[in-house]
């Protein structure tokens, strides 16, 4: 929504950052594992030999029941986890379901005399977006507005991440929803767009600009904000350990990178 919509050497800008962040991505992957291999992991390399069979064309019975079998072993080792995380998350977003500005709405709403099917519905995602803004995730969004700021977000973004731990893609819906949108939005929606880049700061700048927008694709290019992911380490490694230090320190790195563009950004006249 808030990258300019300008072509560059016959490619969009669109194009050129995304294919940037995940360049942006590979790099910094490649250097962290570089650095983890030689501090937390470091240990006596070990040749390895293998000696391959030669090959042949599985049967397609074979196949089925190899992906059976490794499907079963997902869901009963990591189906729990990511059970219990998505009601979590499901929890911090629903309750509690009324607040002042719920009630106030209702009262405001109830006032209206036959009201239309396209008002009703209208009423219905103000209510939505005001649940959300109340919720239990809300108010950790406004905790959290302190560590966002630096890099140039507010507590609603705070609020997009939460909901993105389920999945990035539900980053957009979840904004949506906080902005009295529903959750039918994506990522071209109109009316999301233009209520994003009309949003603006108590000295009446703009919110979300096209520098805070690339310091936040820098952060989720390289946060952990996926449960699965950590569902599937646990599942491997046997524990709770790993997951975490791989949680705390990709998004101690992801804040780290997002910080310094933002603000190298601002000293250069971007913000």
């Amino acid at each position: 929504a808030l990258v300019p919509a300008t072509v560059i050497f016959g490619v969009s800008a669109k194009s050129l950052v995304m294919v940037g962040l995940y360049l942006f991505g590979t790099i910094t992957a490649l250097l962290a594992a570089a650095v983890i291999g030689r501090t937390v992991l470091k240990g006596e390399r070990v040749p390895l030999l293998m000696e391959l069979p030669p090959y042949r064309r599985p049967s397609a019975r074979s196949v089925g029941r190899r992906v059976a079998r490794r499907s079963w072993l997902f869901i009963r080792d990591a189906g729990a986890f990511i059970f219990v995380c998505t009601a979590i998350l499901w929890a911090l977003l629903y309750f509690p379901r009324s607040n002042a500005e719920v009630e106030a709405l209702e009262r405001a709403h109830a006032a209206v005399q036959a009201p239309t099917a396209e008002q009703k519905a209208a009423f219905a995602l103000e209510i939505e977006g005001a649940q959300k803004r109340g919720s239990i995730a809300g108010r950790i969004g406004h905790v959290m507005e302190p560590a966002l700021e630096p890099f140039g977000q507010d507590w609603q973004v705070g609020v997009g991440l939460l909901g993105a731990f389920a999945a990035r893609e539900v980053f957009v819906s979840t904004m949506g929803l906080i902005f009295g949108m529903g959750r039918d939005v994506d990522a071209e929606s109109a009316p999301l767009r233009a209520r994003l880049q009309s949003e603006k700061r108590p000295d009446g700048k703009p919110r979300y600009t096209p520098l805070s927008a690339l310091a936040l694709m820098i952060f989720l290019a390289l946060a952990c904000q996926c449960m699965s992911t950590l569902a599937a380490v646990k599942r491997e490694t046997g524990g709770y350990k790993w997951p975490a230090f791989m949680f705390t320190y990709m998004t101690t790195l992801a804040w780290v990178c997002a910080v310094g563009v933002y603000q190298a950004g601002r000293l250069l006249g971007y913000g």
